[in-house]
């Protein structure tokens, strides 16, 4: 896709990043869009929304109380 060419070319291009979480989190596919929120966190950690995607990817695994701190 071509948000994986962008994170290819540039893997600290935060929106490329953010928004293949996104498409991964819409597709359900819980555990690669866990990894993709968590680069996102480490190249804009003050960006909130990467927290509120980490904790419901939690809440949806099943991990409730991960997901509620």
């Amino acid at each position: 896709s071509m948000l994986n060419a962008m994170i290819s070319f540039d893997p600290l291009f935060f929106p490329a990043r953010y928004n293949y979480g996104r498409f991964l989190f819409l597709q359900k596919n819980f555990k690669e869009a866990s990894y993709e929120f968590s680069q996102a966190k480490n190249i804009i950690p003050a960006y909130y929304r990467n927290y509120l995607h980490l904790g419901l990817i939690q809440i949806y695994l099943g991990k409730k109380q991960e997901g509620e701190h």
